[in-house]
């Protein structure tokens, strides 16, 4: 049977994609009900269960990742690695928001992350930090993966191939 949530990552999906990027590490939770997917959410519509047999589990609704990219800009492809912030909340509906936390800012050449804005914060850090912009390719190949597979591990190796090349047609930097 598998649970997943709207609003973050189970422990298990979190444990799963750890596997394949060891510098994963939780940077939030909050306490979430959790949905049955497939046959179990038919047989709990059908049955109409009541709320109280909901289950109920702490999610993980952000967390930091190191993911090789290029550095972009005058040093073109030659390799660096991102230090990332992801705020999960929004996963199964949405591209996640991601922010750089190193390199800073004034080391970043890749033409796909915005400088920092004072109007457009990290919340969750409270601290403007530069953030992806992922534009409208992405963000509709990520509309077009079925919700059930908006998972964490599918999310972080579109990361990794965001940042491994550059869209110049993007107005970040």
């Amino acid at each position: 049977m598998v649970w997943t949530s709207p609003f973050g990552v189970t422990q298990r999906e979190f444990d799963a994609a750890r596997e394949a990027y060891p510098s994963l590490t939780v940077c939030g939770r909050r306490v979430c009900p959790m949905r049955r997917s497939g046959f179990g959410r038919l047989l709990d519509m059908l049955l109409l269960r009541s709320k109280r047999s909901r289950r109920q589990e702490q999610i993980i609704t952000g967390v930091t990742v190191e993911i090789p990219g290029i550095a972009g800009g005058s040093n073109g492809r030659r390799r660096r690695r991102y230090r990332l912030f992801a705020n999960l909340t929004s996963i199964r509906t949405a591209l996640p928001t991601v922010w750089v936390l190193d390199p800073p800012d004034s080391q970043i050449g890749h033409v796909n992350i915005y400088h920092p804005a004072a109007s457009v914060r990290c919340s969750s850090l409270n601290k403007s930090l530069p953030m992806l912009c992922w534009g409208n390719t992405t963000t509709r190949r990520w509309a077009a993966v079925p919700p059930e597979h908006r998972l964490l591990e599918p999310f972080l190796c579109f990361l990794a191939e965001f940042l491994g090349k550059e869209n110049h047609n993007s107005a970040a930097r």
